[in-house]
């Protein structure tokens, strides 16, 4: 599946816009992981119940043989995905155009493109000098709402280890 997701950008992660995360399954997780199933409790704690399926040892195949590939340079996706972008320039940015402001600044104007951003507030982070996008493997967080407010999307995942936030995959885990 493909599909649209939000970064979860870590001092150990630097996912930018444009960027790939490949869901991969880690521990006891299937690769993606449903972060809005479950209960709340009193004390405002909530608990993740259930899980999704691991996807099909055929998949997790080819996802390993890609994966080896990709770290071997064989297989040039960082190029593919430059293609890509420079294809469809004006629906996206490329990574090294990213701004990441800090998670707690509420952005200004609604506009979207931030012109009317404090850049004070920006994050300081090193430029990409290839411009090329990242591919990431790991865990993806799936559930039924957009994750919008850095904040709300830093809780989640200081509780699950997850590199984006999408909307569509948790559907499919267990239909696959």
């Amino acid at each position: 599946m493909v599909g649209v997701g939000g970064g979860v950008p870590t001092k150990n992660v630097d996912i930018r816009l444009g960027d790939v995360v490949v869901s991969t399954p880690m521990g006891t997780s299937g690769g993606v992981v449903q972060y809005d199933y479950g209960k709340a409790s009193q004390q405002g704690c909530f608990q993740r119940t259930g899980s999704l399926n691991k996807p099909h040892v055929s998949l997790l195949a080819a996802l390993s043989q890609i994966r080896c590939d990709h770290m071997l340079q064989e297989l040039p996706l960082g190029k593919i995905m430059s293609g890509v972008l420079r294809r469809h320039q004006k629906q996206f940015s490329p990574p090294g155009e990213d701004w990441l402001f800090l998670s707690a600044y509420e952005h200004q104007g609604g506009s979207g493109d931030c012109s009317l951003c404090d850049k004070n507030q920006l994050v300081s982070r090193e430029s990409r000098m290839n411009g090329e996008p990242q591919i990431y493997y790991g865990l993806v967080a799936s559930g039924n709402q957009v994750i919008k407010d850095a904040v709300t999307r830093d809780s989640i995942a200081e509780d699950i280890p997850v590199l984006c936030f999408e909307m569509e995959a948790a559907g499919l885990m267990d239909q696959l």
